[in-house]
């Protein structure tokens, strides 16, 4: 277990960083490739503002099952490899992990050309995180009761 929680955790912060880490360009034409066939299936001939809500969309989703996965991960994390502390002292670190990286994830961005940051972007990062947190306590408990 212990394997499994550092893998997925590495695998979260690597993607993430990637992601994020790309140009404004770079990311606009990896979303625009992946929105463009989406776009015309639902819409019959898009238009370039359908297109645009599309990629947008995608974004979010992107951004959701990232956040969500390190949370979960995260979390995983510390419980597992922190068994002696005290679960309030294990939760809070959660917290604490899941915010500095909510907000560091946006606050690097500012350094990349054609990116930008914004507080909308930073508060989904952490509900994500917090999601995902929510979910691998439950885990976590049901996992404890067995």
């Amino acid at each position: 277990m212990k394997k499994l929680t550092a893998i997925g955790f590495i695998i979260c912060i690597i993607l993430i960083l990637f992601l994020s880490g790309q140009s404004g360009s770079q990311a606009f034409g990896m979303t625009y490739r992946l929105a463009l066939p989406i776009a015309n299936i639902i819409y019959d001939t898009p238009d370039y503002d359908q297109i645009l809500l599309v990629m947008n969309g995608i974004r979010l989703f992107g951004r959701v099952i990232a956040f969500t996965a390190f949370g979960v991960f995260f979390t995983a994390l510390i419980h597992v490899w922190g068994k002696k502390l005290p679960p309030r002292v294990k939760n809070s670190l959660s917290f604490l992990g899941i915010v500095i990286f909510g907000i560091f994830d946006e606050m690097h961005k500012l350094r990349i050309d054609g990116r930008h940051c914004t507080i909308a972007e930073i508060i989904v990062n952490i509900i994500c995180g917090f999601i995902g947190m929510a979910l691998a306590l439950y885990v976590v408990d049901k996992y404890r009761r067995t």
